[in-house]
């Protein structure tokens, strides 16, 4: 019989023991787009930690060696995403729910950030000036202000989205992801699947594989003719249930032309390769 996954490991492994461990993940995500491709990576720091009796889990991540095709950007916004999107969201702390789902940020963190934000924005403003930069400032600054809006944020990176959700429930229908740039997320519906036998990598293995309603995108005459789908591969260690791998392909076609292919590709490191 397979035994029982949830978020942070097998579920009788979990239930009864303090756990707590450290993962390092190397993400590539390679946006095909109208003829041109862009590729970001970074790596992800995680770790996590329970109490004996409790399956809601504590986890503190690290974003850290971000690139843009192979460096970093040499415009002034960019150079700034790069610092908020790094220096400033992080670290950062949730505690997530046995299914996968992020129930909140800790206290201490959000404040941590705050902080951070603040001398972020009090060195940025003497270092350039303009009302372009302080609208920039602004925006972000109403887009962290409370804690909902600021894992709402943190749910466009890819890895979130892929990393925390439900793929531990069997019972689960859709998932919420990532579509475009700048557009809110939309659900995926599908099913989810596990491997009755291991991997040719000798790991445990859960597919999803979904499509986004035809009924989201005739809702304008712009997307009518599109549809989305999306394949995801979770790829868990079979001792202690942790996850090694993620991949994900995510195609937009419009009249069976594709307008839009992400692949995100999530590995956990060896200590050779931090």
């Amino acid at each position: 019989m397979i035994e029982q996954l949830i978020f942070g490991g097998i579920y009788n492994q979990n239930n009864n023991s303090d756990l707590s461990y450290t993962k390092d993940y190397g993400i590539t995500i390679k946006f095909h787009q109208k003829k041109q491709l862009d590729e970001i990576r970074y790596k992800m720091n995680i770790t996590c930690s329970k109490k004996a009796g409790s399956l809601t889990w504590e986890v503190t991540l690290n974003k850290t060696a971000l690139y843009v095709n192979n460096k970093i950007p040499d415009f002034l916004k960019p150079r700034l995403d790069l610092k908020f999107g790094t220096g400033v969201l992080y670290p950062i702390t949730v505690m997530v729910s046995p299914f996968g789902t992020i129930k909140n940020i800790t206290g201490t963190s959000y404040s941590s950030i705050i902080d951070r934000f603040k001398y972020f924005k009090e060195k940025t403003l003497q270092e350039n000036s303009g009302d372009a930069i302080l609208n920039y400032l602004n925006t972000l600054e109403k887009g962290i202000n409370t804690q909902k809006k600021l894992i709402d944020y943190l749910m466009y990176d890819w890895f979130w989205a892929l990393y925390f959700n439900p793929i531990y429930n069997n019972t689960t229908k859709e998932l919420l992801l990532p579509l475009r740039a700048n557009v809110s997320a939309v659900f995926y519906e599908g099913k989810i699947e596990e491997k009755i036998y291991l991997s040719y990598y000798n790991t445990r293995q859960r597919i999803f594989s979904g499509k986004v309603s035809n009924t989201y995108f005739e809702k304008y005459s712009s997307t009518k003719r599109q549809n989305a789908a999306i394949t995801l591969c979770y790829d868990f260690d079979p001792t202690n249930g942790v996850i090694t791998n993620i991949s994900s392909d995510q195609v937009i076609l419009e009249n069976q032309n594709i307008l839009q292919n992400i692949e995100v590709s999530i590995d956990q490191l060896s200590k050779n390769e931090n």
